[in-house]
């Protein structure tokens, strides 16, 4: 029987054509909810929308004020999702369809709660409950698929394991995280977190955001903390959650001593990556702390406090290190360099990228001790010449990432790689991506040289003025697994390279779609081409105009098409006839007499 009555509720349903049912009020804001206009079809009217309620009106004030007018079933009040503030709308349920008429009929401003005029309005027909041929109302309908919807957002909630606020805060938008919000997502999802990103978008976060972690957060792998402040005290609660971390990030973090993170270090027996970059109170002293864990990754960019004792010894201790990352560290000179490369041998991928104005060339010889190196970042290292890549061909043999972009001074006399650097590195015989832009000195003839042994697959050599069509079209010929080849601003590549690459692609049978980015360079794309799935012509500029070997700073070098500079030169120009005109005076020697002798000008 109840089977029964349950499958002719249904058909009743079907036959009122309800087709889906809304979520709960408090997923809209007061704008969306607010209805329009009373429509004559669908249910009668019992649920009213009630707008402008002031914030400290609750539902028992609400149910206070209609039941003047009749029956109050429900009154709802909605509420924020993530703070719970009360919004400034609700709802009302009367029992008779009279009653809520009677309401409705009420002129503008009778209604008044907490000194406001209140707006009253029919709540819209999906929230009306749903009245059956037989007399029966279905008061509970919209809250029951409410509560299943909210049920279900729950478990969604316990069951999140990766969490970071980038599309929820974005810099464009004027919310920001706070801790009140932090700590309401970690109550709902922290007991399964695996993962936790607060370095995106905008937060107004303190030091005390490593309390809530360490409360709610009992078993993430994943932390990434970069630019929040780091306090000791917060350290000491963070270590009683690394029992099953795996991945740090503390980059920017102000605040933050060897000591203390030495000491959380020997807690953390999982840590597989390390972040410590742009904390210049570091002196790698901390790094033995992790003499027991199976690191893999350490990132310590932009660190000028370093002391390469302290450090040396903590790599040396470090026996599963693969990937090591000293950007930027200004205080290494030559022979710490070379003490760091013979600590970790067993490197796969290492990163010397930018500013050592204390390292030199010889220092960087030490690189043939890395045979098992994969991954090399010299990226704008002045002190990596053709020597070094000569190294680099005759010890590095298993290199199949390497980047030398900008390695070369912008003078067109002298630059620290040449033809015959770039040439050495088709010996490398699994080198499948090539970096090498800002490159002063080198010609076709050496790029032709990379390229004919046709293994490149992503190619960048932005901004190098030297580079023609001819070395372009050798590449895109030769390379048949080629996927990015990025010359943008290159400027004496004209449109011949597209229809090269076209050409070639044509004779692909690997299915490898082949990306050009030709932004500021000659190549106009007015020419019809014919259009191929495995080619794409991309016309962005991604080069850096102050990174190009022949930039000019117009600020201090002035263009000659500038007009405004032009006038100012003639303003500055002296009329020596226009002198003698005002002074009656053509010795122009009397003139500099007059200021020589003048001890006002010049004083012993």
């Amino acid at each position: 029987m109840v089977d029964v009555a349950f499958n002719d509720i249904m058909i009743q349903l079907v036959e009122y054509k309800i087709s889906k049912w809304k979520l709960d009020d408090d997923e809209h804001d007061e704008s969306s909810s607010a209805p329009s206009s009373v429509s004559n079809e669908g249910p009668p009217v019992r649920k009213l929308y009630v707008g402008n309620l002031s914030g400290r009106t609750s539902y028992c004030d609400l149910r206070r004020l209609f039941r003047h007018y009749g029956k109050v079933v429900d009154a709802y009040i909605s509420r924020n999702v993530i703070t719970r503030a009360r919004k400034k709308y609700g709802f009302v349920t009367f029992k008779y369809p009279e009653d809520a008429s009677s309401v409705l009929k009420l002129k503008h401003g009778e209604l008044k709660l907490h000194f406001r005029t209140l707006y009253v309005a029919p709540a819209d027909s999906w929230h009306q409950p749903v009245e059956l041929p037989d007399g029966r109302v279905l008061w509970k309908s919209n809250s029951h698929v409410c509560k299943r919807w909210k049920e279900v957002c729950l478990d969604m909630w316990v069951y999140q394991k990766h969490l970071d606020f980038t599309s929820l805060f974005s810099l464009s938008s004027a919310s920001y995280l706070d801790m009140p919000i932090l700590e309401a997502f970690l109550k709902r999802c922290g007991r399964n977190l695996q993962s936790l990103d607060l370095c995106h978008g905008p937060h107004c976060l303190n030091a005390s955001v490593h309390r809530i972690i360490a409360t709610y957060c009992k078993n993430l792998r994943c932390l990434n903390l970069a630019g929040l402040p780091v306090t000791s005290y917060g350290l000491r609660f963070l270590s009683t959650i690394s029992h099953e971390l795996r991945v740090l990030n503390l980059d920017s973090c102000s605040g933050i001593f060897d000591k203390d993170l030495q000491k959380m270090f020997r807690e953390c027996q999982h840590l597989e990556s390390v972040t410590l970059s742009h904390n210049n109170k570091l002196t790698g002293k901390c790094v033995r702390g992790l003499a027991h864990a199976p690191l893999k990754i350490l990132v310590m960019d932009g660190c000028n406090s370093i002391r390469p004792g302290s450090l040396v010894s903590g790599l040396r201790e470090l026996k599963s290190l693969t990937s090591l990352s000293l950007n930027s560290c200004a205080t290494l000179s030559s022979s710490d360099v070379s003490g760091i490369m013979g600590a970790v041998p067993k490197l796969r991928s290492l990163s010397l990228a930018e500013y050592f104005p204390l390292l030199s060339s010889t220092a960087l010889k030490a690189l043939d001790q890395l045979h098992d190196l994969i991954s090399l970042n010299l990226q704008l290292n002045l002190a990596v010449n053709d020597q070094i890549m000569d190294a680099i061909t005759r010890s590095c043999l298993k290199i199949e990432e390497l980047n030398i972009t900008g390695c070369s001074v912008h003078s067109w006399e002298s630059g620290s790689i040449t033809d015959s650097g770039l040439r050495s590195l088709a010996a490398l015989p699994n080198l499948f991506n090539l970096s090498m832009s800002y490159m002063a000195n080198v010609s076709d003839a050496a790029l032709e040289a990379v390229a004919r042994k046709g293994k490149l697959r992503k190619l960048v050599c932005r901004g190098c003025p030297t580079f023609t069509d001819v070395a372009c079209i050798s590449v895109v010929t030769s390379c048949s697994e080629l996927e990015l080849f990025d010359f943008s601003g290159c400027d004496l590549v004209t449109d011949a390279i597209v229809q090269a690459a076209l050409d070639s692609v044509k004779l692909r049978t690997n299915g490898v779609k082949l990306t050009l980015v030709v932004g500021a360079t000659s190549v106009c794309g007015s020419a019809p081409v014919e259009k191929n799935p495995l080619l794409e012509v991309d016309f962005s500029d991604l080069c850096i105009a102050r990174l190009r070997p022949d930039f000019v700073d117009e600020i201090y070098f002035p263009s000659s098409d500038n007009e405004d500079f032009d006038y100012m030169d003639d303003l500055c120009d002296w009329d020596w006839d226009c002198h003698s005109l005002f002074t009656g005076d053509d010795d122009d020697d009397d003139f500099y007499e007059d200021f020589s002798d003048d001890g006002d000008y010049y004083e012993d």
